[in-house]
């Protein structure tokens, strides 16, 4: 390994990086890194925790930091500049801007497209869209 450190800030770093990366092991950060470091500083703060990870924490941020009562009166958070809902409530939505969508009478879903993918899926079920994509 020590030798692959000279290949950092070279044309060979990319290579070095995806092959020693897979061999990593799957830990949180605050765990490998942050809590054996001597070089980090804390500073006290106080700010709201979410993880997010997963649309449903997503959906409570952006229904918080919402300005406009006209996509969160149903408690629909929305990305996206072209999303229409009608007699819906509850959703998590995410389309590409632009992309014209119109959805009527869901309750309680994720509707998310990205990479010519479209998702749609029970906010209940979010766990499971791991399962799904392969």
């Amino acid at each position: 390994m020590e030798t692959y450190v000279n290949n950092f800030f070279t044309e060979n770093e990319q290579s070095t990086v995806n092959h020693f990366f897979p061999t990593c092991e799957k830990i949180s950060i605050d765990y490998a890194i942050m809590e054996k470091t001597h070089l980090a500083y804390v500073l006290p703060a106080e700010f709201g925790w979410s993880d997010l990870g997963t649309w449903s924490s997503l959906r409570s941020i952006i229904l918080r930091k919402s300005e406009t009562n006209e996509v969160t009166e149903n408690a629909n958070a929305v990305i996206g500049d072209s999303v229409k809902l009608i007699e819906s409530e509850g959703n998590m939505i995410n389309m590409p801007n632009g992309k014209q969508v119109v959805i009527q009478g869901l309750k309680n879903y994720i509707v998310s497209e990205n990479n010519n993918i479209l998702l749609i899926c029970k906010l209940s079920d979010e766990q499971r869209i791991r399962e799904w994509h392969k």
